[in-house]
């Protein structure tokens, strides 16, 4: 109302926006694809290389957003970029499925 903008830290608006079962999902999905990549480590040689370059993109989306909404704005190349996170993993999870069971 007062005109000052954004809270410059995608968690505070988040926070703001929806509430803290809001935020509580937000977190769970960030950690969730985190975790989810961590997983792949002990996968074949092209998911190792995958899910590393997944972790540090995460890693970087989540340090910016410290001093960055853009993770919490919707339309932004932000979370967009995370939600390709997301299907590069299931893509990947699902190709060492069926590698491990051939």
């Amino acid at each position: 109302a007062v005109g000052l903008g954004g809270g410059h830290n995608a968690f505070v608006n988040v926070l703001v926006d929806v509430g803290l079962v809001g935020a509580a999902i937000w977190i769970a999905i960030i950690v969730g694809t985190l975790a989810s990549a961590l997983r792949l480590r002990k996968g074949h040689a092209a998911a190792r290389r995958d899910s590393l370059l997944i972790v540090a993109i995460l890693v970087t989306m989540v340090v910016n957003s410290l001093t960055m909404e853009a993770l919490a704005e919707v339309g932004s190349m932000s979370l967009t970029m995370l939600a390709m996170l997301i299907g590069w993993l299931g893509t990947l999870h699902r190709a060492e499925r069926s590698l491990s069971s051939a």
